[in-house]
């Protein structure tokens, strides 16, 4: 009998472990060249596209990086793949998540935006915070100026078509004929690169293989360090409506609920916008969070009350003639 355990414990020690792979599920072969580049792309690149994105706190971007290899896509011709909808995470799904395939075909997507939907969709997954109105983008245009993930998908496609321009460089090295060749970095490494040691980072402090702040002085004359165990984050001060947040006092503009910065006033997005034609809506009971909804708004676009809209008239949460 010992022997027998002996065995199978140096089968496990001698075992390589492996981790889950990427899965796609119900996408026809038409899809699968361009699908399989995004996924080779974001394999290849995702430290890069994490650190472009400053304005996502760093325990997000690590959920990000390590749910991204075990990813199961499924493309889906459901109902929810309707309107100019790419893509769709169900709440409560984890690690999976809908490419609505049709929908990216018709609207002619590139290839780099396909890795845009992807990262997307796995910031939702990451639970990284949204703006209250971030499924009516089209109703409420000012969302992809404030929303996290919006923003964050529209660093990942800038990676993807700067990294995909024939004549693309990397920072620090030289083009010699056809041949780019690496010059090395000079001096320590910064916030949210690669690392191993302590003394490879400028701030001294390597949490999860990345370098991390150790106090506020590492984040920047706009940023405070939270320090947390297993890894220290930087997170914004003086933010604007919707930025991450931990207390009121980091946000510059309004208040912070539910870890975003939201108005607290009318001025908050009058401010924010420069704009005259907002007001900060404020849902009641404690449900949702505070957002800046448009005032004088035409027939057919999204209203609160009646008030919002130039007919006067508000129903169904759209302006319609009295």
């Amino acid at each position: 009998m010992k022997k027998i355990i002996l065995i199978l414990l140096l089968i496990l020690l001698v075992t390589p472990v492996h981790a889950k792979k990427f899965k796609v599920k119900n996408c026809d072969s038409s899809s699968m060249a361009d699908i399989n580049w995004a996924v080779d792309f974001i394999d290849n690149n995702i430290d890069e596209m994490l650190a472009e994105a400053t304005f996502i706190p760093g325990k997000y971007k690590d959920k990000i990086k390590k749910k991204w290899p075990s990813t199961t896509l499924k493309c889906s011709k459901k109902k929810k793949c309707s309107g100019d909808t790419m893509g769709y995470h169900k709440k409560g799904s984890g690690n999976k998540f809908n490419l609505c395939w049709d929908q990216i075909r018709d609207f002619n997507q590139t290839r780099c935006e396909l890795v845009g939907i992807l990262m997307h969709e796995k910031a939702h997954a990451a639970n990284v915070p949204i703006e209250k109105k971030h499924n009516d983008m089209n109703a409420y245009s000012y969302v992809s100026n404030v929303d996290l993930v919006y923003r964050f998908d529209d660093v990942v496609e800038n990676v993807c078509t700067r990294k995909s321009d024939p004549n693309y460089v990397p920072t620090g090295a030289t083009k010699t004929g056809g041949d780019i060749v690496e010059s090395g970095r000079a001096g320590k490494l910064a916030l949210d690169q690669l690392c191993s040691e302590h003394t490879q980072c400028a701030s001294s402090k390597c949490g999860k293989g990345r370098c991390v702040c150790d106090d506020n002085n590492d984040c920047g004359s706009k940023s405070r360090c939270i320090k947390k165990i297993g890894k220290n984050y930087c997170v914004p001060t003086g933010g604007i409506i919707g930025d991450f947040c931990k207390k009121n006092s980091d946000c510059g503009i309004g208040k912070c609920e539910k870890k975003s910065c939201v108005c607290k006033k009318d001025t908050d997005c009058r401010t924010s916008f420069g704009s005259t034609n907002f007001r900060c809506a404020k849902p009641g009971l404690g449900f949702g969070k505070n957002f800046c909804q448009p005032t004088s708004v035409s027939n057919g676009g999204a209203c609160a009350k009646n008030s919002d809209c130039n007919s006067g008239k508000c129903k169904k949460k759209k302006c319609v003639s009295k």
